[in-house]
């Protein structure tokens, strides 16, 4: 596939469902993170990113958000005809012409979602206005005293207000009370830390667990043993290796018979997915994000001389245990037996593994400058980032 970057962040409602990705992109590190052109950045993404990825590659069946520079709106032979759910973005710069008035009313009639980005009040924006059906507001560009008044204003036009750039969950409950509908940022994937904040039993039992299952001399009786104590959990894991995403020939009715059919590298990974899957009040876009880190992470270290994919993964799985427990990583990390190198590049980032994963997560924000800065990080990065995102749909499946 050609070199270009394509990231997503999730769009999530009130509830914490998914209910889209924004396709964030970059045509490769020549780019140098800056969009001089955003009509050759947008074609990047349109022609060879959804063309050629694919759109169910890259968002399933939520609507992908994508952003639309004015020289598309000018020119109908610019926007190709899409094969699933899309939202155009209508970028902030986007001037009130009569011909881009026509175009949005033609592309509303064709059954077309618009949506205006970074929405601040001004003659342009308010022209704009009828034609859209989501306004995006970026809450770092809205100070804190006017943000009710442009709500409100807003509401009186019937459209659906996103929120934009929420990174805590008390920002997402006050957006939410003013009357926001969808929410954008990384809220869902921090933690909630209160002062004396204590794990439930779901997520102590799943951490004692996960403890088990970290220790370095785990043989395989113990992981059976571990398993098979609970009722709940062996079934779950029987389903998945009894299931299409093996394709065996043979039924496998105990842990055991799994165990020596798919080895412990396997099992082991299959438990710790079907460990987190299940915690309660936790969005599926978080769990969707787990996998997809993990996967990447895994997938990036198979080009890389002297890392573990394996080990990659579960550091990839591991750097978001402080969102799925509530609890700062710190802690949670404590509560693990891990090896010295994999707590350094949970906590702080060092080592080579440590290197993998900041890179990985700077990708997956969109943060080209600082991705392309890790310098060989971005060799595969493209191609690695799909498998992910394809592979965590496939397993996500089986973890339901």
């Amino acid at each position: 596939m050609p070199d270009i970057f394509i990231a997503r962040q999730p769009i999530l409602d009130a509830e914490r469902r998914l209910r889209g990705y924004e396709l964030l992109y970059r045509a490769g590190p020549e780019n140098r993170a800056r969009v001089d052109d955003p009509g050759k950045a947008t074609s990047e993404v349109l022609l060879n990113g959804i063309v050629e990825i694919g759109l169910d590659s890259l968002v399933g069946d939520v609507p992908a958000f994508i952003n639309i520079p004015a020289e598309f709106l000018g020119d109908e032979a610019l926007l190709p005809e899409f094969a699933g759910p899309v939202v155009l973005e209508v970028l902030e710069d986007v001037p009130a012409t009569d011909t881009v008035l026509s175009r949005l009313a033609g592309l509303r009639e064709g059954g077309y979602t618009l949506a205006l980005d970074d929405f601040v009040i001004g003659p342009d924006s308010q022209a704009l206005l009828p034609y859209a059906d989501i306004v995006k507001v970026d809450i770092e560009q809205v100070p804190a005293g006017e943000l009710p008044g442009v709500v409100a204003m807003l509401a009186e036009r019937g459209v659906r207000l996103l929120a934009e750039r929420v990174e805590t969950a008390e920002q997402f409950e006050r957006l939410k009370g003013m009357g926001f509908e969808l929410f954008q940022g990384f809220f869902f994937s921090r933690p909630r830390v209160l002062p004396g904040t204590r794990l439930s039993s779901n997520r102590a039992t799943i951490m004692r667990l996960l403890a088990a299952l970290e220790k370095p001399e785990v043989a395989a009786g113990d992981i059976e043993e571990l398993v098979s104590t609970d009722v709940t959990l062996s079934y779950r894991l029987l389903r998945v290796v009894n299931s299409a995403f093996y394709g065996l020939n043979t039924p496998v009715d105990s842990i055991r018979h799994a165990l020596t059919l798919l080895g412990m590298t396997n099992i082991r990974r299959w438990v710790r997915l079907l460990l987190l899957a299940h915690l309660d009040d936790k969005p599926e876009a978080l769990i969707t994000r787990c996998l997809v880190r993990a996967r990447f992470c895994e997938r990036m270290a198979e080009h890389r001389a002297g890392l573990s994919p394996e080990r990659c993964f579960t550091v990839g799985l591991f750097s978001l245990l402080d969102a799925m427990m509530d609890l700062p990583l710190a802690e949670v990390v404590e509560r693990l037996p891990l090896e010295a190198d994999l707590c350094d590049a949970l906590l702080e980032r060092k080592g080579p593994m440590g290197e993998l994963l900041d890179c990985v997560t700077r990708y997956e924000e969109g943060d080209w400058e600082a991705v392309e800065r890790t310098g060989d990080c971005v060799t595969d990065a493209a191609g690695s980032y799909i498998d992910a995102i394809e592979w965590a749909g496939e397993v996500q499946g089986e973890l339901e």
